[in-house]
């Protein structure tokens, strides 16, 4: 697992000679979870499973979750216990951003904490840097809160690949003698028959995705203000700044979709819980009222605009 364009394709095709889709930009390829054939290493049977990014670029992080927990409660089901867990990330990051500490916190919520000890969190990218910046990135990581502490506070490793097979190789080899144990989010989905919402996971993913909502939600209201100041301050020289005004609008329209996209994500994570819901489409002119109504008659807060 990791972030997309962290390596995961490249680090399975280069331990198990496979042929999976690689991008050499940061695009995603892996648009869906791929288990590899499994192939031979020091007389073990080894079997890697892809799994896409959760700021994957043509998919939602909510159909990649969902997609994953299908995977391992599958899996589960059917006896398969993970000896281990290997998160890759890319040393060339400047810094670790919003979305790659998100995709972390969803990805502990997965093992669970029993299951850390069986993580391998695998550094890349150190062509791509000096030794020194990786080195004071890998210190960062290794020792901040917000990032990769917790998880080696209870037993997760730290190592580098360096993306030669050799290496790739013996970050597996460190894995070979772990006791196969489930992952969190496959207990609660099996054992405890939790719906995917109710899941560690499931909760992680819905408060940071209210937390996101309602930061986009004040940028739509200061970028509403702004375009409203703008355009009460130009009155009749408006059509001289229209450039500007139509580059606001467009920003505007990019929060409004980008508040509706979660929401929809938001609505997705618990659509596992009523297999009877009534699924509804309200559709119309720009005007027409379509945020309203749902707003009335669902108690939402999609954002409406007087226009």
């Amino acid at each position: 697992m990791g972030a997309t364009g962290s390596g995961k394709s490249t680090f399975i095709n280069l331990v198990s000679g496979s042929d999976l889709s690689v991008s050499d930009r940061l695009t995603s390829c892996t648009r869906e979870v791929e288990i590899a054939p499994v192939f031979q290493l020091d007389d073990r049977s080894v079997r890697l499973i892809d799994t896409p990014g959760f700021d994957d670029t043509e998919r939602s992080d909510i159909d990649v979750l969902r997609e994953i927990a299908q995977l391992l409660e599958n899996q589960y089901k059917k006896g398969t216990r993970l000896h281990g867990v290997i998160y890759l990330q890319r040393i060339s990051d400047v810094r670790m951003g919003g979305s790659s500490t998100r995709s972390f916190r969803l990805f502990k919520k997965i093992c669970g904490d029993l299951t850390l000890k069986n993580v391998v969190i695998v550094t890349t990218m150190w062509d791509k840097v000096t030794r020194k910046e990786g080195e004071q990135r890998e210190l960062e990581l290794s020792t901040d809160e917000r990032f990769f502490k917790p998880a080696l506070d209870q037993e997760a490793k730290l190592t580098r690949h360096d993306n030669t097979t050799a290496s790739g190789c013996q970050i597996l080899r460190g894995i070979f003698d772990n006791h196969p144990l489930a992952l969190g989010l496959q207990c609660e989905l099996v054992d405890e028959n939790k719906k995917l919402r109710d899941t560690d996971v499931g909760q992680e993913f819905e408060t940071q995705t209210k937390e996101l909502m309602w930061k986009m939600s004040e940028d739509i209201k200061e970028l509403r203000k702004e375009l409203a100041d703008m355009q009460q301050s130009y009155g009749r020289e408006i059509k001289d700044q229209s450039g500007e005004i139509r580059e606001l609008q467009g920003e505007l329209s990019r929060a409004v979709v980008k508040l509706a996209t979660l929401s929809e994500n938001l609505g997705k994570l618990g659509s596992d819980l009523d297999p009877n819901a009534v699924t509804v489409a309200v559709m119309g002119p720009t005007g027409s009222g379509k945020s309203t109504f749902i707003n009335v008659i669902s108690n939402s807060k999609f954002a409406v605009s007087n226009l």
